[in-house]
């Protein structure tokens, strides 16, 4: 919390960080397709970008001739109440095909039992001490928390790269050797946060999602999920460290348009997985949702392919489509733990 609030005084005498929200941005692009003399355009979204297409398709709908939406987060989703259920789903999944896969279930004949022993250590310990390393030559001593345990599990559920090693991971770990978990998580953390903007992350989340999440709901999503509350609990408490600005409740409203609007969604995506396609399908008539079976969030060149012809045909009738090629994992069973 404490960077939190040397963040926001660093920004505050530079920026209005309340005018950093997902409307102002739709605005802005708004103002650049006028400039440019665009008559209708198409957008192409993916994870928040597709949020950023649904308030585009809401504020200015005669701008827009067609979407193409890949993990689709329509404005009814509030993270991170959605999160403890929908990662609990994918990791679900992710056991199923193990138990489906010869190699991962000779292996690991027990990855949810492996799980449940992980978590009543946190419950019993509080934090749990490992190492990992920094650089060739230079190791560090970490404390992990239950929270960030959770949090860097469901960040490994994102694509199969890395759901491909989560049984041997909690195998290890349930075997109290934390290290190749932990390392696993670091490196990717290492390579990933540094793109992530989180005084933006903050300014949209807290202002269009955080403030209609009540503790309530948040503790009722959260039950009987390996997510917890942790996450909505750290991120609670971030955003009563950043500057506050009211919206009505209806722009979680769903958005309804009448031009086509593709929407991709992977069967075992943790955090956007196809019921919130269908969810943002009920006010889009001219609207397809197309699933994945077997892809997470990052669900590779079939998206791209997909939205070459949908653009081209301007239309949801599609007579090719991926959706029936169902994707494998090939299970990591070794001590070695190596990134895609």
């Amino acid at each position: 919390i404490e960077k939190v609030r040397k963040c926001r005084e660093k920004l505050k005498d530079k920026a209005d960080l309340t005018k950093y929200t997902t409307m102002d941005f739709i605005q802005d692009l708004e103002d650049v397709r006028k400039a440019l003399g665009y008559d209708r355009i198409n957008l192409i979204g993916g994870s928040y970008g597709t949020r950023a297409a649904f308030v585009y398709l809401r504020m200015y709908p005669n701008a827009i001739r067609s979407a193409v939406l890949s993990g689709v987060s329509p404005p009814t989703q509030l993270a991170p109440l959605s999160y403890p259920k929908d990662a609990q789903q994918s990791l679900d999944g992710l056991f199923n095909q193990c138990k489906l896969d010869e190699t991962c279930k000779n292996n690991f004949p027990d990855p949810a039992k492996y799980l449940q022993s992980i978590l009543n250590r946190f419950d019993k310990e509080g934090t749990i001490k490992t190492r990992i390393n920094i650089s060739e030559n230079e190791k560090k001593d970490v404390e992990l928390t239950r929270s960030v345990f959770a949090e860097r599990l469901r960040f490994m559920l994102y694509s199969n790269g890395s759901r491909s090693k989560v049984p041997l991971l909690l195998h290890q770990a349930a075997q109290r050797n934390f290290q190749p978990f932990t390392q696993l998580a670091y490196e990717f953390g290492h390579e990933t946060f540094p793109g992530v903007n989180f005084p933006l992350l903050l300014s949209v989340t807290c202002l269009e999602e955080l403030q209609f999440i009540s503790p309530e709901e948040a503790k009722r999503e959260a039950d009987g999920s390996f997510y917890g509350l942790g996450r909505y609990s750290d991120q609670s408490a971030a955003c009563a460290e950043w500057p506050h600005r009211e919206f009505p409740k209806e722009i979680t409203n769903a958005v309804k348009f009448d031009g086509p609007v593709l929407m991709v969604s992977g069967t075992l995506d943790p955090v956007t997985p196809p019921h919130w396609s269908y969810d943002a399908l009920k006010t889009l008539p001219r609207g397809k949702v197309i699933e994945l079976p077997g892809e997470a969030h990052y669900s590779g060149p079939c998206v791209a392919e997909l939205a070459t012809d949908f653009i081209a045909k301007g239309t949801a009738d599609l007579s090719k489509s991926c959706e029936h090629k169902p994707q494998t994992i090939p299970f990591a069973v070794g001590p070695r733990i190596i990134l895609p």
